[in-house]
């Protein structure tokens, strides 16, 4: 299972809400590792990311399945994504001008 590093990278770079991680992940705290019984089926996932952020967020709750999905089934690429998460993000406000 993907961490919630993996989670936040993805919606910063694709532009949703990461509240919808959030949000799709609630039940861990009361089901543990089981907790993908619920809110983890494309349309739920998409559902929970219109209702917090629109079609961007219908986006980022299907790619959230998706990932976890994926990770879960591989365990390589759940590693590659866990080092991928680690890598700072560009930003070009952090770029110092001075001359």
């Amino acid at each position: 299972m993907p961490s919630r590093e993996v989670h936040n990278k993805l919606a910063k770079i694709l532009g949703y809400d990461k509240q919808v991680d959030r949000l799709i992940d609630l039940p861990v705290k009361w089901l543990g590792r089981k907790h993908r019984i619920l809110f983890h089926t494309p349309e739920e996932a998409a559902t929970i990311g219109m209702t917090i952020d629109g079609i961007k967020g219908a986006y980022g709750g299907i790619m959230h399945v998706e990932v976890d999905r994926a990770a879960s089934a591989d365990k390589n690429l759940r590693d590659i994504l866990e080092l991928w998460a680690r890598i700072p993000t560009y930003n070009p406000r952090m770029i110092s001008y001075s001359i």
